[in-house]
C-alpha cells in the first residue's frame, strides 16, 4: 500500500461519492502501481486519498432485485466486496483502489455483444451466456435465480386431466419459463416420475396458448404410449401420427395440426420435408437416442427449426460427459461445445465443470428427494406397437386360430401371449437375434436401473422367455443377474434371494411367477417388471408383493410391458378391472369373465390400429 500519494491532473476531474458527499479528486489514470512514480513532477492539487498499490478484478454479480434479477459490478477487497460506482476505479472512505482495464474491457465488451449494461434486467439466456463465459461469480446460485425467474405466474395447465404431484407443477413452472424465453431444456427426473405427463402439461399450455404445429419424436416403441397419454390427459389436443410406408411427404400436411409424432428414424429419413416446417416446441422423448453426436439422427434433430427445444431422458449421462454436451447441443445450441476437446470426458473435474454449466437449463429429481410426495408404489404402463412385421406374424398365428374352431380358443391365447413375450417362442423362423420392441423397451429400462444403482424383479410366464430376458440383463450392464424359476431346487433359492438383497451393485432376478411369485422376501428390489401381463391378476398382484410388502423402505416402481391391439392389451384390461371390483364382485368375475374375454383377445388386432 502507498500512503498519501498525490497525482498529477492529466485526464480531467474525476467525481467521486465518499460517504454521500461530493468531493474534487485531480488525478491522471492510473491503472497498476509502476504509475504511482515517486519522481514525479509536484502534483497541482492533493486528494488526501491512501492509493492501494493491488489492482481489483471486478466481477459480475447478479442481484436479486424486485423487478428481476439485474446486474452489479463488484469487487471483493480485504474488507468485503465493494460496489463499483465506475469501471474503471472504486474511492470508498479514504481509499482508493485502482481496477484491471483488459479485465474490464472484455467483460464490457461480452456485455455489449449481448445487449446487456449494468443495472439491466437479465433475461435467462442472457445469465446463461454470462454464466458460460465465466462472467459470473463462481458462487452464483442457480436455485435462487431460477426461483426469481419463476416468481410468475405460470400458463394455466388447468385444461390437463390430472392432479400433478407438487414436483410435477414445479417442472411444469420451469418448462414455462423455458417457453416464455424461447430457449431449451432438459427434463432428467429419474425414471417412474411423469416425464411425460409434464411433457404434456407444457405443449397443452401451447396449444391453449395458440401456439400449435408442435412435434414429439420417440422411439417407435413408445409411440402407442404418448397416442394413449394425449388422449388420457389432453383430448381435445389434434394428434397426428406421421409415420409408416403411408405417412405424408408434404410439409403443409405437418403444419395444420396441434402435434405430430414421429420416430428417430423418420425424422432422419425425411429431414427434407421436415426442415421446411416451423415447429413450436420440439420434444425428444428418450433423448438419449441421440447422445452420439455425429449419427444420422442426431444431426437430423438438430437441423430441425424450432422456437422451443426439450429433451426429455431419465439417463442424460449413460457412457461420458459427450452425452450430455450432444443433448446441449439440441436444447440449446451454441451453449456448450459437443464434445469436450482435449478433457477426459470421464473425469470428476470435467464432469464438476460441465454440472456448473449445465444446471441451469436441466431439472432432475430423484425419486428418493420427491419420495414424500409419492405413493409407496408407482405403476407404471409402458403400451408397445409391434410394427408391421411382427403385427403380420401376429395376425397368421390369431387367423389361424379362428379358423381352427371354438374349442381351439384358450390353446390359440397362450400361443399369441407367447408370441408377445418372443415370437421365438412359437416361430423357428423368428432370429433370436432380433431387438423386439418389447426387448428394446426393457433393455431402456433395464439401463437407466443400472445408471441408478437399483434392484429389479423381472417376471416372466414362460419357457425360453427367461433366457431372452436373461440376456437382455446381462448386456444392460447389471452387476447381479440371475433367475429364480422351477428348474432352481427349492433348497437353493434362498441363497439366490439373499445374494439378490444384498448386492452393493445393481441386480437382477428374472422369476417366474409360479416359481417365485410368492414366500419370497426380496425388499432389495426398487423396481419390478412383468415382461408379460398374467391372465391371473391376483397372480401378478402376488408377484409385485415380492418386493412392495411391508417393511419396505423404498419407493417401488411396477412397470407394466404390454403390446397394443394384442392379447396382452385384453389382459391389462382385464387386470384394471378387476382391480376396481370388490373382492364379492371380484370372485363373481373370475367366474364369468374368462369365456368374453377369451373371445375379445382372438378378436382384437394390431393390424386395426394402423
Amino acid at each position: 500500500m502507498l500512503e498519501s500519494w498525490t497525482y498529477e491532473q492529466g485526464s480531467g476531474f474525476l467525481t467521486v461519492l465518499d460517504q454521500g458527499e461530493r468531493r474534487q479528486a485531480t488525478a491522471i489514470e492510473v491503472v497498476t502501481s509502476e504509475f504511482l512514480n515517486p519522481g514525479a513532477a509536484k502534483p497541482s492539487a492533493e486528494t488526501g486519498l491512501t492509493i492501494h498499490d493491488t489492482l481489483l478484478d471486478p466481477m459480475l454479480l447478479v442481484s436479486d432485485e424486485s423487478d428481476g434479477p439485474m446486474l452489479r459490478w463488484v469487487a471483493p477487497t480485504g474488507k468485503g466486496t465493494l460496489d463499483l460506482v465506475r469501471s474503471d476505479q472504486c474511492v470508498t472512505g479514504d481509499r482508493w483502489y485502482p481496477t484491471d482495464p483488459e479485465r474490464i474491457a472484455d467483460v464490457q465488451a461480452a456485455l455489449s455483444s449481448l445487449g446487456l449494461a449494468l443495472g439491466d434486467v437479465v433475461s435467462v439466456r442472457g445469465l446463461l451466456e454470462l454464466r458460460r463465459r465465466g462472467y459470473l461469480r463462481a458462487d452464483y446460485d442457480v436455485e435462487l435465480i431460477r426461483q426469481k425467474l419463476l416468481d410468475v405466474t405460470p400458463r394455466s395447465a388447468k385444461r390437463v386431466l390430472a392432479e400433478p404431484y407438487p414436483y410435477q407443477a414445479a417442472g411444469f413452472d420451469f418448462l414455462s419459463l423455458i417457453s416464455r424465453e424461447s430457449l431449451g431444456a432438459i427434463l432428467g427426473d429419474e425414471m417412474g416420475l411423469g416425464k411425460t405427463l409434464q411433457a404434456i402439461m407444457l405443449i397443452a399450455a401451447e396449444v391453449d396458448a395458440g401456439r400449435r404445429t408442435n412435434l414429439v419424436v420417440a422411439p417407435a416403441t413408445l409411440l402407442g404410449n404418448w397416442m394413449i397419454e394425449l388422449e388420457k390427459f389432453a383430448p381435445w389436443i389434434d394428434v397426428y401420427l406421421h409415420t409408416g410406408a403411408a405417412r405424408t411427404g408434404v410439409a403443409a400436411s405437418l403444419q395444420d395440426h396441434d402435434v405430430v409424432l414421429t420416430t428417430y428414424d423418420t425424422v432422419a429419413n425425411d429431414i427434407g420435408v421436415f426442415v421446411r416446417v416451423a415447429w413450436n416446441v420440439v420434444t425428444l422423448d428418450e433423448a438419449q437416442h441421440v447422445k452420439n453426436a455425429g449419427t444420422k439422427r442426431s444431426l437430423a434433430v438438430k437441423r430441425l427449426p424450432r422456437r422451443v427445444s426439450l429433451a426429455v431422458t431419465g439417463t442424460p449421462i449413460e457412457n461420458t460427459l459427450n452425452d450430455l454436451t450432444s443433448l446441449s447441443a439440441f436444447v440449446l445450441p451454441g451453449y456448450l461445445e459437443e464434445g469436450l476437446g482435449g478433457v477426459d470426458s470421464r473425469s470428476l473435474d470435467a464432469a464438476a465443470e460441465l454440472s456448473e454449466l449445465i444446471a441451469p437449463i436441466m431439472i432432475r429429481r430423484r425419486v428418493a428427494e420427491v419420495a414424500r410426495d409419492l405413493p409407496e408404489r408407482i405403476d407404471r404402463f409402458v403400451p408397445l406397437v409391434l410394427g408391421p412385421e411382427l403385427s403380420d406374424r401376429y395376425e397368421r398365428i390369431r387367423e389361424d386360430a379362428l379358423a381352427s374352431g371354438r374349442g381351439s380358443g384358450l390353446a390359440a391365447l397362450v400361443k399369441l401371449r407367447q408370441f408377445c413375450c418372443f415370437p421365438g417362442l412359437v416361430d423357428d423362423q423368428f432370429p433370436s437375434y432380433v431387438p423386439t420392441p418389447k426387448l428394446q423397451a426393457l433393455f431402456d429400462i433395464l439401463a437407466e436401473i443400472v445408471a441408478r444403482s437399483g434392484k429389479v424383479l423381472v417376471f416372466t410366464s414362460f419357457l425360453g422367455s427367461e433366457d431372452v430376458v436373461l440376456e437382455v440383463a446381462k448386456s444392460a450392464g447389471l452387476g447381479f443377474v440371475n433367475r429364480i424359476d422351477g428348474s432352481v431346487p427349492i433348497a437353493d433359492r434362498q441363497p439366490l434371494v439373499d445374494a439378490f438383497n444384498q448386492s452393493p451393485t445393481s441386480a437382477c432376478l428374472v422369476i417366474n411367477p409360479k416359481a417365485g411369485g410368492a414366500g419370497l422376501n426380496l425388499q432389495g428390489a426398487n423396481h419390478v417388471i412383468h415382461f408379460n401381463p398374467e391372465w391371473n391378476p391376483a397372480t401378478q398382484d402376488q408377484a409385485s408383493a415380492r418386493a412392495y410388502r411391508r417393511g419396505q423402505s423404498q419407493v417401488v416402481t411396477v412397470h407394466h410391458l404390454y403390446y397394443l391391439g394384442t392379447v396382452e392389451e385384453v389382459v391389462m384390461d382385464r387386470l384394471l378391472e378387476k382391480r376396481r371390483l370388490s373382492d364379492v364382485a371380484l370372485a363373481v368375475a373370475e367366474r364369468q369373465g374368462d369365456q368374453p374375454d377369451i373371445a375379445r383377445a382372438l378378436s382384437i388386432s394390431p393390424m386395426s390400429r394402423g
